[in-house]
């Protein structure tokens, strides 16, 4: 890869320049997710200290060089359908769809923050959410719960109803009861009875 003269002169390389490149040359399926990619997609609430990546099982864990902090994710099944690519000086990479990004947001809350963290980024991301690109076949990369949690989120804190409408039709058959925090205890929660939650949690987004 030839790398850009303002980058070779500092020594670093920003890992979008590189991910593609690298992910083919040890044959590992992958995307850019969570945080970075609600980013890349206009949801830059916070700024973002680690590149998060999502590859096809086994996980590459954690990689730290110099200023540059990675983290790797794994999942059994890529959901290649559901990706698509941003452009660098260097060629193009993958990057989650701004619904796959909600999905994966809410699927692994606690490496980015928390519950109140995913809601601040998804009250900016769900400009870019099409509520249309949600299908069965998308849902079915997660838990059901997860998708609980989604449509919970967008329902009652955000107020999208419309989003959260088309995921509740998709998958409204498949419901059970389900925790808003695992890792918190349910005393005193009350349950959703719409998207069959126990809110264990008050989730805040500030205006």
């Amino acid at each position: 890869m030839a790398v850009p003269e303002e980058y070779a002169l500092k020594g670093e390389v920003p890992q979008n320049l590189y991910i593609d490149q690298m992910m083919r040359f040890i044959g590992k399926d992958y995307y850019v997710c969570l945080l970075n990619a609600a980013a890349l997609h206009g949801a830059s609430h916070q700024a973002v200290m680690t590149f998060s990546v999502m590859t096809s099982t086994p996980s590459l864990g954690t990689r730290v060089k110099k200023e540059t902090h990675t983290n790797f994710y794994s999942r059994l099944r890529m959901p290649d359908k559901y990706l698509v690519q941003r452009k660098t000086k260097t060629g193009l990479y993958n990057v989650s769809s701004p619904e796959l990004t909600a999905l994966d947001l809410v699927a692994r809350y606690h490496d980015v923050g928390g519950l109140n963290r995913v809601a601040v980024v998804m009250s900016e991301l769900v400009e870019k959410i099409d509520a249309n690109k949600f299908d069965k076949e998308m849902l079915s990369y997660f838990p059901v719960s997860d998708v609980q949690r989604l449509g919970y989120i967008l329902d009652c804190v955000l107020g999208e109803t419309k989003i959260a409408d088309a995921l509740y039709e998709l998958s409204k058959s498949k419901f059970r009861k389900a925790i808003l925090k695992i890792s918190k205890g349910t005393e005193g929660a009350e349950m959703n009875d719409k998207w069959k939650i126990m809110v264990n949690d008050l989730i805040e987004v500030e205006e």
